[in-house]
Formats: structure tokens, sequence, C-alpha cells
């Protein structure tokens, strides 16, 4: 229990640096706008502080203790000359987000469906309803941090996700290794392994991934509660976090939660800009590309994201301006301080390598490997195959290697319910952005891992339809809450299936030795050539 200790206290020192660098930006964030900006924030800083100290070749255990160090006095130590009085910390339903918010210009397009939540019936008092959801949560996150707590086995971790990082503390220093096709990739996620790795070992690198999981369920919570009841905002919180897919990568050192974590981040930011707090817009884009910036430091993939959020704020802007200057100036105010927050990855590689998307694209830069493909993952690249793809990618996911990353039955399920009344120009942004999103990702690569980072939106939506329903007579009312039960207790049956031999581990019944025979199948030629090899 030593790794949730100390993970509880890194993130509270991430949370208490981060809110104060989200002070700067002078926003009116509630609380749990400000948890989610600010420990992701926190982690973006802590991760480019081990780059530094790794690009200096001072990357040792005393390094990273300082380096932890000083964000625990940053974010632990008051000091009198910070005032958080800016800080509106009050409960986020939308009738009572009434505060300091109610000065700045809302925009027409959100101020329909707030009116439309405030008239909504606030959730219905049932014990038994409240205690079922809140112990199938309560299963989903055991399963996922007895992950945390056993040996690492996936596949990318042990071929580079941890393995980079371990390179890197053996060398003190972030480096290209040679031959390694992984270690041209944005390394922002790797960064905070190797601080886990460095001074507390694999499970408190695997509790960073798990706390990007929290970080989204937190921003899904607070998005959709300046829509609707905050009720529903926590449900649709909690319907990302405990997705199959979500759930077993929570106790891994994979990168995709935390590229959801930040790129959910980044719309939410982007969201509050173009259409509630209107007269802070280019701060709330500055923010949102800060977010992109650190997604794009974790995954070229998050190039495809990218270019769904200049559409969304090209065509919000030119809609509510109507002038080229401001569809420029938004445009810029996001931009920038994305390229500021990712260009040392891109530079990077192309500096090594001379692709700056090393080892892809290789007929643009001469420079990669002209093998990669992914055409021979998921679908037919034609309109009937884009058409059914939410059926196969629910019933069928071996088809977009979904072997463990399954989405599960939850999203095709309620995703009638946000349709319960005419959606479009209140959700026309999130609309739009899960539609170039997903086009995008039908026509590159249809992993379902890749498909990650759009769940967070439909979560929100889903929030406005759950809100529908319970709002309906009873008999519906008490439809839809089994079939959340429903939902929930699938969710909570895989997780228990997919971790019942971490469980043993964690708890001490059986050994890692022989948790890692029966789990891994390379483990005991690697024991041997560790005996008998020099």
């Amino acid at each position: 229990m030593m790794v949730l200790l100390f993970g509880i206290l890194v993130s509270a020192a991430c949370y208490g640096t981060g809110r104060r660098v989200l002070r700067l930006f002078n926003l009116g964030c509630d609380r749990l706008e400000t948890f989610s900006f600010g420990t992701g924030l926190g982690l973006g800083i802590l991760a480019y502080g081990v780059l530094i100290l790794g690009i200096f070749h001072i990357l040792t255990p005393i390094a990273l203790w300082t380096l932890l160090g000083v964000f625990g006095i940053v974010g632990f130590f008051p000091s009198d000359s910070v005032d958080f009085s800016w800080l509106p910390l009050r409960h986020s339903d939308p009738e009572h987000n009434e505060g300091e918010e109610s000065k700045s210009l809302k925009s027409e397009i959100l101020r329909q469906p707030r009116k439309g939540a405030a008239s909504l019936k606030p959730p219905q008092d049932d014990a038994n309803f409240c205690f079922l959801l809140t112990g199938l949560v309560l299963i989903c996150l055991v399963c996922a941090f007895s992950g945390v707590l056993a040996p690492e086995t996936a596949n990318d971790s042990l071929c580079y996700h941890l393995n980079l990082p371990k390179q890197f503390l053996w060398a003190h220093q972030v480096f290209a290794l040679p031959y390694d096709v992984n270690a041209g990739f944005p390394l922002l996620m790797e960064m905070l392994y190797t601080l886990g790795l460095g001074i507390g070992g694999a499970g408190l690198a695997k509790f960073f991934h798990f706390l990007t999981g929290l970080i989204t369920a937190g921003c899904i919570a607070a998005a959709a509660s300046r829509m609707v009841p905050s009720q529903y905002g926590k449900w649709a919180g909690l319907l990302f976090l405990t997705t199959p897919g979500i759930l077993n990568q929570l106790g891994t050192t994979y990168v995709d939660v935390g590229l959801a974590c930040f790129t959910a981040l980044a719309l939410a930011a982007c969201l509050r800009g173009l259409f509630l707090d209107v007269n802070q817009e280019k701060k709330w884009l500055a923010l949102g590309g800060v977010f992109c910036g650190l997604a794009l430091s974790i995954k070229f993939l998050a190039i495809t994201f990218t270019l769904a959020f200049c559409a969304l704020i090209a065509l919000e802007s030119w809609l509510k301006h109507k002038k080229t200057g401001a569809v420029l100036k938004n445009l810029l105010s996001f931009m920038i301080p994305a390229a500021l927050f990712s260009f040392f990855w891109y530079l990077r590689s192309f500096l090594i390598w001379g692709n700056p998307v090393y080892p892809y694209f290789y007929q643009i830069f001469k420079s990669g490997d002209p093998t990669i493909h992914y055409t021979d993952i998921g679908l037919p690249r034609n309109l009937i195959s884009f058409l059914t793809a939410p059926l196969y990618m629910t019933f069928q996911p071996a088809k977009f290697e979904g072997f463990g990353d399954q989405i599960g039955p939850a999203y095709l399920a309620l995703a009638p319910l946000a349709f319960m009344k005419p959606l479009w120009t209140a959700f026309r942004p999130l609309i739009l952005w899960c539609a170039v999103s997903f086009a995008l990702w039908f026509c590159l690569g249809q992993s379902l891992r890749f498909f990650f980072p759009v769940l967070p939106a439909l979560a929100v939506l889903m929030a406005w339809g759950m809100a529908e329903a319970d709002s309906q007579k009873r008999i519906y009312r008490r439809s839809f809450r089994l079939l959340l039960l429903g939902v929930f207790s699938i969710h909570a049956g895989l997780g228990l299936f997919h971790f019942r031999k971490d469980f043993k581990v964690a708890a001490g019944f059986v050994s890692k030795d022989a948790y890692l025979q029966t789990v891994e199948r390379s483990y005991g030629i690697s024991q041997w050539v560790n005996r008998n090899l020099p």
C-alpha cells in the first residue's frame, strides 16, 4: 500500500503546483475543474522537469527526489503572497453556477441546454440504486488498482514504455537508443514513468497512468455539469472510467488513457472559451492549446485530434464573429501554446532521423519504415463500413485489435438517449469534434486504443441523455436506471475476470515469481538467462 500513499502524495504535489500555474490564466473554475486542470498541468510540468534533468545528464535518483521536493514545496507550502480568492469554489450544478461566471457573456448556443438542464428534475433519491452503483464502481477501481500493484506484463510496456525509462536511468540521460524505433516517439508519459521507476519502482510508474484516468473522469464530470445537473456529469465520468478497455489500461504503463486525459482537458477548455466564458475566449483557448501540446507530446496520433480542434475553433469562431481576423486570432491563441509545449519531440526526431514523425510517412521524408501501415486493421475504408463501424466496434472488437481494449456495450446502448431531444444546436461543437475525430480514426488507423480520446466527448453527450431519461415518467426512469446498472455490472464483471490473477499477487497470496510464471510465457527463459549468462 506504500504505492497508494506515495501516489497520493505525488498527485497532491502535482495538483498544488498545477493550481498555482492555473492561477496565471486568471480563469474562474469550480472545484472539479480546478482538480482536473490543475493536476493535468502539474503532471505535464513534472514530466518536462524530468526531461530537463535527462537533457543535462543528471537523471539520477537524487535529482529526481530533488525535483519532487520542489514540487512538494510549491504545492504544499503556504504563502501569503499567493492569493486564491480568484477561485470560485461553488457547487457545480448549473443552477448554482451563477457567481462571477454570470457576469460574463454566454453564448446562445449553450444557454438553451443550461436552461433546459435547470428545468430537468433533479436526481431522485434512491438509496438502493446509489448503493449498487457506488459498489460496482468501487469494484472496478479495486480491480484496476490490483493491476497497479501487480508486476507489469503488458507487451508495449515491457518493449518500450518501461524499457526506455530503464535505459534513461542507467545512462542518466534521455537519449535515442540505436535500432529502437520507439525511441523516436514523443515520450511525455515515459518521463513520468522514468520518475516512477527512479524513486518508487514500477508500481509508482503505473500509478501515473491510473491518475490520468481519474483526471479524465473529473474533467468529464466538470464539463457535463455545466450543461446538466452535476449528478449526471459524475455518472458520465464514471462510465468512462469503468469502460473495459480504459479499466484494463489503468493498471499498466501504456499511454492511451494519458492521451485521452490531455485531449479531454483541451476539449473542455476550448468549449469553455468558445461557448461559456466568451469574454475570456483567448485565455481558455490558450489553456486548451497547452493541453493539446501535452497530448502531442504523448503520441503522434494526437495530430489527428489537433486537426479536429482546429476545425472546431475555425468553424465556431466564424459563426460567432463572421471575421477572418477573429478566426485567425483564435487559431493562433490555440496553436502557439500547442506548438510550444510539443515542438521539442518533433524537432528532436527531425534532427536525429530527418523525420519529425519518425518512423511514419517514409514516402514524404525518406526516413523511417516504409512497411508500416494500418490497413489490415478494422474494416474496409468505404461508406458502408463507416456507417456500421460502431456496431462492429461493440460486438466484434477483435477486428480492431480490441482483445483487451474493448469499449463495451455502454456507448452503443446509451447513445440513443443523447438524442431524445434535438441536440444539434446545443451540442454542435461536441458532435462536430467527435465526427471529425471519428472520420480521421476510420481512415488512418482503426485500433480501438486509438479511439480512446473520443470517449470522453461521447460521455459528455451521454450525460445529457442520462438527464433526459431520468426526468421521464417513473417507469421510464426505472428502466433507464436498470439499464445503467446493467452496464456497470458488465464493466465490473469484466474487470473481475481480467484482473483475477492480479488480485492474488497484489494481496500477497502468490509470489511475484509464481505470478509471472503463470501469466508471462517469456519469464522462465529470462530467469534461465539471468542465472546462466553474463
